[in-house]
């Protein structure tokens, strides 16, 4: 298979880090560029410079790159690099989704319980891949945000490690702050609920 039909956003490029090819799927993902730091966000140029090199192949290292949908979004670039030529072949995967997504449940979760008031049972629903489930009954709805709440919490956990590199590990804190302030009303929802019955 040639680098150009490669099913995922691919390049080719020179030690002086020219695009010399790239894959159909980089070319539609990225804006045109003549060198592939120019798709590199501003804030990832230095890491990008000191690791994407041929010193480092093999080496996976998260970027904020510019799309042609985004000024700035969180991949993954998979690099090996041929010693003779000092040709890289560079993969991107995005990473932003699953960030996003996590983000986007804990606004729609949020804001679910502040419709709901401290009880939660005003047809307080979970979002589950960009739909909503059932309302949640009211017992059951302490465990079903709690465990809604917890699963941001892990998912924050696992990209924090890659935001503290970018020098944006705020978000993180910010995303568990919220996190740790609806787990609290959550408890205090389920004592006070727990003393009407």
């Amino acid at each position: 298979m040639k680098h150009a039909e490669l099913p995922v956003p691919h390049f080719e490029i020179g030690a002086d880090y020219r695009i010399r090819n790239a894959s159909m799927e980089a070319a539609a993902a990225f804006p045109p560029a003549e060198d592939w730091r120019e798709l590199v966000d501003s804030g990832s140029l230095a890491k990008a410079d000191r690791f994407v090199t041929p010193a480092h192949s093999g080496m996976r290292v998260e970027l904020n790159l510019r799309t042609t949908e985004q000024p700035a979004a969180l991949f993954d670039v998979y690099q090996r690099w041929e010693e003779a030529s000092g040709i890289g072949q560079l993969v991107c995967i995005c990473r932003q989704p699953g960030f996003d997504a996590g983000a986007g449940q804990l606004r729609a979760l949020r804001e679910r319980l502040e419709r709901g008031g401290a009880d939660f049972g005003l047809g307080l629903g979970l979002v589950h891949g960009g739909g909503t489930a059932a309302p949640a009954s009211r017992s059951g709805a302490h465990g079903e945000v709690r465990t809604a709440l917890e699963t941001i919490r892990e998912l924050v956990g696992v990209v924090k490690p890659g935001l503290v590199e970018l020098h944006k590990a705020e978000y993180a804190d910010l995303i568990l702050a919220q996190v740790d302030a609806a787990l609290e009303g959550l408890d205090g929802g389920r004592r006070g609920g727990g003393r009407r019955g």
